[in-house]
């Protein structure tokens, strides 16, 4: 009875193993950024209107030389896009959900008012924002605590500014505290520096934080000021909650901005939801390259265990066969033939593990953000792994169970 493979077999158990110690690396790799990225999508971008179209506007300094001149034309036209029928709010600012962040003006922040030195370490820094009274009601943004900016702001009559949540709790033990404290900043490369002049002002509300850039990275620090106030104002983005359809709100804007200024054109009208999924995109096509990596390491690993399996069923055919004819149940065969799978399987995981960990620890010194796959993640890649494997073998033993002990005794002497 031939009880031993013959070396041809045995390297090929061996490749076996290397490949399915592959195989757990990728999976697990591909499952711990699956999860990853699953948690990511989860997280609230902080606009909540989808109904909203938002389109844009570039203000020309030779109309409009001032920041007050700009203010007043984006109150006229949102004034009047209110006044519509089906429009529900309107509001304005400098950037739209997705746009870039270093077109944005940074600052320095801090409850302090006495300069920070050269020395100490840096207070936040925030990116500062222009925007209309009803801004945050018209994308969803929601009030935390305090007040959105009223006419005295909007008319730069009263200095104040609006936090989100992120930043109201990066210059206060508790965001809730930073309502009516003043806010000093500096808008300036160094702190204390001050190329750009240094301001004061209240602050009068916290909105939740929004992750207008992406999801990539710390939430932003957003510092929002009443567009009167913002001293470098070209882009305007302009949104719009009305019923009546997309096409019918671009329209009813286009209209109504012509009407005010003939030579202004309106670009890049689009919903709000849209905006949002464009932050997302990233996220989901990792999600995807990551299923298809688990996917195709699943697929050679089957294709593997079944090459091997089945030839070593067609190698040991005689010995079952004479097993069967003293006794042995068939049943029994394929959970033997099972099994081995399962012991190779077992072994490249452990391989496959250790390899990963390697790995990583490795990386780490070129990659510090590279963190090790969670203990999840790798049994999941494991359990994962060991489900295909018993099918791929379980598939490869199957003439076992099929065969009749006479055809298997005709066959096996006919060779």
């Amino acid at each position: 009875m031939r009880s031993s493979l013959p070396i041809s077999l045995s390297l090929e158990r061996l490749l076996t193993i290397a490949q399915l110690s592959f195989c757990t690396i990728l999976l697990a790799g591909a499952l711990a950024t699956w999860r990853e990225v699953s948690e990511q999508l989860r997280v609230d971008l902080g606009f909540h209107n989808d109904r909203a179209i938002v389109f844009q506007l570039t203000l020309p300094k030779t109309r409009y030389p001032t920041p007050r001149d700009m203010a007043t034309f984006v109150n006229e036209l949102e004034t009047r896009l209110r006044s519509s029928p089906g429009v529900n709010s309107v509001g304005s600012t400098n950037m739209i959900p997705g746009g870039a962040i270093t077109a944005l003006r940074s600052t320095w922040l801090t409850t302090d008012s006495a300069p920070v030195p050269l020395s100490a370490p840096k207070p936040p820094l925030a990116a500062l924002l222009a925007a209309t009274p009803q801004y945050f009601e018209t994308t969803g943004v929601r009030l935390i605590a305090g007040r959105t900016f009223g006419p005295a702001e909007a008319e730069a009559t009263g200095r104040a500014v609006i936090l989100n949540e992120a930043a109201a709790r990066r210059v206060c033990p508790d965001a809730s505290q930073c309502l009516g404290r003043t806010l000093h900043m500096d808008h300036a490369l160094k702190p204390g520096t001050g190329w750009y002049p240094a301001r004061s002002a209240e602050v009068i509300g916290i909105v939740e934080t929004q992750r207008a850039f992406g999801l990539s990275g710390e939430a932003p620090l957003l510092v929002y000021l009443p567009m009167s106030q913002l001293t470098y104002l070209s882009d305007i983005s302009v949104v719009v909650d009305a019923h009546g359809g997309d096409d019918a709100v671009v329209a009813l804007s286009r209209r109504i901005t012509t009407e005010l200024d003939a030579g202004l054109p309106l670009y890049g009208a689009v919903p709000l939801r849209a905006l949002t999924r464009r932050l997302l995109e990233s996220e989901r096509l990792t999600a995807a390259i990551s299923l298809s990596f688990a996917i195709a390491s699943l697929a050679v690993c089957a294709v593997g265990v079944y090459g091997v399996i089945g030839q070593q069923v067609t190698y040991r055919r005689l010995e079952w066969t004479m097993r069967v004819a003293l006794g042995a149940r068939r049943e029994w065969i394929a959970v033997t033939i099972v099994v081995s799978a399962l012991r190779l399987m077992l072994i490249s995981a452990i391989i496959g593990a250790l390899c990963t960990t390697y790995i990583v620890q490795r990386a780490s010194q070129f990659l510090p953000y590279l963190g090790l796959p969670s203990t999840a993640s790798i049994v999941s890649a494991v359990a994962v792994l060991g489900t295909v494997v018993v099918i791929a073998a379980y598939l490869a033993a199957r003439p076992v169970l099929k065969l009749e002990l006479a055809t298997m005794l005709k066959t096996e002497l006919a060779r």
